[in-house]
């Protein structure tokens, strides 16, 4: 009677272990290829500072009107 329910504990375990050590792994990966997606648009951003361009503060955004010429190197004010 014991072997029984130590082959049904063993039965459920190990397929709920293989399981839960899959979805890590893909949890995992996910999170790699998030970071990895972080640290090339970081550099893209870091690359179009260096040249100058505004982008690389505001990205996609422009600057807003409120804050240009405010002492941002690279911020132009409006009619320049």
């Amino acid at each position: 009677m014991i072997l029984l329910v130590l082959l049904l504990i063993g039965a459920v375990s190990i397929p709920l272990a293989v399981t839960v050590k899959r979805k890590r792994a893909a949890r995992h990966m996910a999170e790699r290829q998030r970071v990895a997606r972080l640290i090339r648009h970081a550099d893209e951003e870091h690359w179009l500072v260096q040249k100058g361009e505004v982008r690389g503060v505001y990205g996609d955004y422009s600057a807003p009107p409120s804050i240009r010429g405010m002492g941002l190197w690279m911020i132009r004010r409006s009619g320049a």
